[in-house]
């Protein structure tokens, strides 16, 4: 299944194992052609997701896809989390 923000794509199916339970972070040569622009994103949405499974009950049940868009360069911080957090609040 497809959710859609501003900023993300995030694709989520049933885990069928245990070993299914994980999360990809996908950030593409459309975002941005520097590596180290990409690498600074992953690294923020992971601390991201980090964050959120603390508090959330439903992790382990999933196999997530985060896919950002374009339009996620020159975001704050602040605005990169209200967007995913709103996304992953669906998923439940």
């Amino acid at each position: 299944m497809k959710l859609t923000g501003e900023l993300f794509d995030i694709y989520f199916f049933a885990a069928k194992t245990p070993a299914d339970n994980r999360v990809d972070v996908a950030v593409g040569l459309k975002v941005s052609k520097k590596a180290v622009v990409r690498n600074r994103l992953k690294r923020q949405i992971r601390e991201i997701l980090r964050k959120y499974r603390a508090g959330s009950s439903f992790w382990g049940r999933y196999y997530i896809k985060v896919s950002t868009k374009p339009a996620i360069i020159g975001r704050q911080f602040s605005h990169i989390k209200k967007d995913l957090e709103t996304i992953l609040d669906k998923i439940k």
